[in-house]
């Protein structure tokens, strides 16, 4: 019996590793990031955080958008996303090149959505949102450092740029954990249930 459950614990460790990987890989590179840009940072950058916030805000809702709309939106659905053999059963190592690969997520399907010119499309109003944001992050660099500021919206964009990725990353690392912590519950169940028929057998 215990080297039977042992046989059985090892993908629920090797599972657990994985989310626990999941989770630090963003704030790792977030924190390498930030570390990165500081080193750069010869204008003073940080010291008009307004700028980065709303770079960021911006480029994290642009992400998000392109995480929906460059999949089938019911791939995110939670009937989808704990299917079995669903989109999101995949290894760890394929989360990153099936549905982490920056090529997945190109802006031309975002294009296509606004150009239908639909006032009542969320994404319209996602995007214009996105837009603000930007826009008031290159007023801002103009106002603030006048005199570097191909520099200062150089760093915008590259701040832009991560939370756009941190979004798609979120996305999916996020509905990938729920469809894996479906099936770690179920295997825990499975086990106690199974424990508990051997050991009544036993009595």
């Amino acid at each position: 019996m215990l080297p039977s459950m042992l046989d059985e614990a090892v993908p629920t460790l090797v599972r657990s590793a994985e989310l626990l990987a999941l989770l630090m890989l963003p704030v790792y590179v977030w924190s390498a990031g930030r570390r990165l840009l500081r080193a750069f940072d010869t204008v003073g950058y940080a010291e008009a955080p307004a700028l980065g916030r709303f770079s960021f805000a911006s480029g994290a809702v642009t992400g998000f958008l392109l995480a929906f709309v460059s999949r089938d939106p019911s791939y995110y659905a939670l009937e989808t996303v704990l299917q079995p053999l669903g989109p999101w059963a995949v290894p760890f190592d394929e989360l990153f090149t099936v549905w982490l690969d920056p090529r997945a997520y190109s802006p031309a399907p975002l294009w296509e959505r606004l150009r239908a010119l639909d006032p009542q499309d969320p994404v319209a109003a996602l995007t214009g949102l996105a837009a603000l944001l930007a826009g008031l992050a290159a007023a801002g660099a103009v106002r603030s450092f006048p005199q570097h500021v191909a520099r200062v919206l150089l760093m915008s964009a590259l701040v832009w740029f991560a939370g756009a990725a941190l979004a798609v990353y979120i996305v999916c690392a996020s509905a990938w954990a729920v469809h894996i912590l479906s099936f770690w519950a179920l295997a825990v169940v499975i086990l106690l249930v199974r424990w508990h028929g051997l050991r009544h057998g036993h009595g």
